[in-house]
């Protein structure tokens, strides 16, 4: 409770004075007059209380850093967000409809990504702001988001266990600075289940309606979660007035969730009896006007690896709500919050088992299977 009031202090002291000063003989009168004077006094402050209470704290502050580098790509991308008070309204009002509230003045920051080797520094590049358009609506404001850009480079993949990588932002007007250090996961997976006689060779997977099929990877050095997606490519003859018409289709088909590696390697399951429920609803996603055939030709898996600070923070805030607007446990961003991490990828091509086509062909006979 806060004392706003303060007058009526000064009122109860001054006369604790008169009371002590008092000739003896008026000293019984006054003194019980005083008392009572004073228990009024002291009732008056403690009533003159403010009863509104200060929920905010004095405004300190605060980068929230969102980073995952990535060495297949040509540039990296930085997220750079600021903590903000309330004004009265909810957090999540302001972070979507006040985008001045928690994002910074892009002159105001400088914003470098580090590069290491063994601890000495070997590159260094200032990143630039920029819009990101067409994000989808959600808690933060749409369709626009300002992200900073490094400029065209290559991350180093020769040396895994030695080379790291810091993102560093400083604010030039209160010279505060935020930093995370983290390192790149390798790329080289195997795949160990199903087995391929020939690496080359297409991964032939068997989907069964009694049992999972399983996908087993090797773990890369700095790996330590997994995750596999499939991109069918699909040939589709249609005829269209009586011209037959030839297009190529990708269905994306994801594996559930992320797999941990165990040991030194990662199982992702594609569960038992699966694959036909997911072919009737690629279906409906496509017009099967005019569809004379479907046939399925050499896809895509791709093999997804992250490192221990994408794991750290996927597994101690994965429960973690903006609703509640808590902050979330787990950082490795020193004077802030967020994550800076890494993740990196390999491709392998994978078709779908004769067997499993077979099947196809009973159970969903719309999709006009030749094979």
């Amino acid at each position: 409770m806060l004392l706003k009031n303060i007058p009526e202090r000064f009122i109860a002291k001054a006369m604790l004075i008169k009371y002590f000063c008092v000739p003896s003989e008026k000293a019984h009168t006054l003194r019980k007059t005083s008392i009572i004077s004073l228990f009024i006094s002291l009732l008056l402050a403690c009533f003159s209380c403010s009863t509104k209470l200060e929920v905010n704290a004095p405004y300190r502050e605060t980068k929230v850093l969102y980073a995952i580098l990535d060495p297949t790509l040509p540039y990296q991308t930085i997220r750079i967000s600021k903590g903000f008070l309330s004004d009265g309204r909810s957090a999540l009002d302001i972070a979507k409809n006040s985008p001045d509230s928690s994002l910074y003045d892009p002159k105001v920051l400088l914003v470098e990504l580090i590069e290491k080797k063994s601890g000495i520094e070997t590159d260094r590049w200032v990143c630039k702001d920029t819009i990101y358009t067409g994000k989808p609506d959600g808690v933060f404001y749409s369709p626009d988001q300002v992200v900073y850009k490094t400029p065209n480079l290559l991350l180093d993949t020769t040396n895994f266990s030695s080379v790291t990588y810091t993102v560093k932002v400083t604010n030039n007007v209160t010279m505060n600075v935020s930093e995370a250090i983290t390192n790149l996961p390798a790329r080289n997976f195997r795949v160990l289940e199903p087995i391929s006689d020939v690496p080359t060779d297409p991964v032939t997977i068997n989907f069964r309606s009694k049992a999972d099929s399983k996908i087993r990877v090797s773990q890369p050095v700095n790996v330590e979660v997994a995750q596999i997606t499939i991109y069918w490519k699909i040939r589709v003859i249609r005829n269209i007035g009586g011209v037959m018409d030839t297009t190529l289709e990708d269905w994306f088909m994801n594996s559930p969730g992320i797999a941990p590696i165990q040991g030194s390697e990662a199982n992702g399951f594609l569960g038992r009896g699966q694959f036909w429920p997911y072919i009737q609803r690629e279906l409906a996603n496509h017009s099967n006007e005019n569809v004379v055939s479907r046939k399925f030709l050499t896809g895509r898996m791709d093999v997804y690896g992250g490192n221990k600070e994408y794991d750290n923070y996927r597994t101690v805030n994965g429960n973690y709500n903006v609703i509640t607007q808590s902050m979330p446990i787990y950082t490795n961003v020193s004077n802030g919050l967020g994550i800076v991490c890494a993740r990196n990828q390999r491709s392998f091509p994978v078709k779908v088992s004769s067997s499993s086509l077979d099947t196809l062909n009973i159970r969903v006979p719309d999709f006009k299977l030749v094979k």
